[in-house]
C-alpha cells in the first residue's frame, strides 16, 4: 500500500507554516532571544548527559531525566514552529514537571536513589507531582502558589479538554483551527513559556555535573551567562555574580581538554 496522501498534505503545509513561523521568530529580539535559550538549553542537556562515565545509579536516572528534557524541548519547539501550539504546551507541561523534578533533586540528592527505588505506593507519597510542588515551595517560602498556578494554566489550556483550551483554537471568525495555523499571540506566548521552562531545567540539570574538563567549565559558563542576559532583559534581574563566573571561567586553565 502507498503511503496515505492525507498525511503527506498535513506534514507539507505543517512545513510550509513552519518558514512562516520562523520569520516572524526572526523578524523578533523577544522571539529570537527565546529561541536562543531553547536551542543553548537543548545543547546543554545533550552535553551533559552524555560527559565522561555513568558513575552510578543515579547519575544514570540524571542524564535520562536530561534526555527526555531534550526530546520535550525538540518536540515542543517543533509543533510551535509546524502550528501546533495546544500540543506543544502538552508537551511543555511535561517539561515543567522535570524541572520541578530535578530542582527538588539539586536540594536534596537522596531523593534520586528513593525517586528510582520505591515502590508505585510508596513512590505517589513522595514524589506525586502535587507534593513536589508543595516540598518547593516550603523550601524557597513560596506563599502564592506560582509553580501550581502555572501548572494549572498550562493544564488547563493544553493538558485537558476544558472551554479554557478552545481559546487556543479560536479563529477570528468565531470559528476554530482544525490543523496547524500560525497566530502572532500564540506563538509569542507558547515560544516564551517554552524558553521560560527550558531556561529553568538547563539551571539545575548542570549542577549535577562536575568540571572535569575546559569543555565542561565552558559549557558551564557560557550557559550561566546566558541565563543571566536572559534573565535581564526580561525580568530586570541577573541570577549569578560577574565575579563568581569569572571565579568559574578561570577554572578552564587549570584543567584538561575533554578525552575524546
Amino acid at each position: 500500500m502507498s503511503f496515505p496522501q492525507n498525511l503527506i498534505r498535513a506534514h507539507t503545509e505543517s512545513e510550509r507554516l513552519r518558514g512562516e513561523t520562523i520569520a516572524a521568530i526572526e523578524a523578533s529580539r523577544d522571539l529570537s532571544f527565546h529561541a536562543e535559550a531553547i536551542e543553548r538549553t537543548s545543547n546543554l542537556l545533550y552535553f551533559f548527559g552524555h560527559d565522561g562515565e555513568i558513575k552510578n545509579g543515579d547519575d544514570r536516572i540524571v542524564r535520562v531525566l536530561g534526555f527526555r528534557g531534550f526530546n520535550n524541548i525538540m518536540t515542543s519547539a517543533n509543533l510551535i514552529l509546524g502550528g501546533y501550539y495546544q500540543p506543544a504546551m502538552m508537551i511543555a507541561r511535561d517539561l515543567l514537571e522535570l524541572t520541578f523534578l530535578l530542582d527538588d533533586f539539586t536540594h536534596d540528592k537522596s531523593q534520586i536513589e528513593k525517586w528510582r527505588t520505591l515502590t508505585p505506593k510508596e513512590y505517589d507519597k513522595v514524589f506525586k507531582p502535587v507534593l513536589v510542588r508543595e516540598r518547593l515551595d516550603q523550601r524557597d517560602g513560596f506563599t502564592g502558589l506560582k509553580r501550581a498556578e502555572t501548572y494549572k494554566l498550562i493544564s488547563s489550556v493544553a493538558g485537558h479538554p476544558s472551554p479554557a483550551g478552545f481559546q487556543m483554537l479560536l479563529r477570528p471568525d468565531g470559528n476554530y483551527h482544525c490543523g496547524p495555523f500560525v497566530e502572532p499571540k500564540s506563538l509569542d506566548a507558547c515560544w516564551s513559556e517554552l524558553a521560560k521552562i527550558a531556561i529553568q531545567i538547563g539551571g539545575h540539570f548542570q549542577q549535577f555535573f562536575d568540571l572535569t574538563s575546559k569543555e565542561t567549565v565552558i559549557a558551564k559558563v557560557e550557559y550561566l551567562e546566558l541565563q543571566n542576559r536572559w534573565l535581564e532583559h526580561f525580568f530586570g534581574k541577573a541570577a549569578f555574580e560577574l565575579a563568581m563566573i569569572a571565579e568559574i571561567r578561570a577554572l578552564a586553565d587549570t584543567l584538561p581538554d575533554k578525552t575524546p
